[in-house]
């Protein structure tokens, strides 16, 4: 994800999406600086979790 953001520097904002159920994957977004948005039901039982991250200019 790091690679990401620094392939593309100017870009500002970096939107996502995971499995709200999976605590880990969710976890290591955060850990990243991503943050979580808003949550939709996908199918019984999982729900996507949108996140993101804005990147300040340098």
């Amino acid at each position: 994800m790091l690679d990401l953001e620094q392939l593309y520097p100017t870009v500002r904002r970096w939107v996502l999406c995971t499995v709200l159920q999976e605590p880990r994957l969710v976890a290591f977004y955060e850990k990243l600086g991503y943050k979580a948005i808003k949550t939709e039901p996908e199918q019984e039982g999982m729900d996507m979790v949108y996140m993101e991250k804005w990147i300040s200019g340098k």
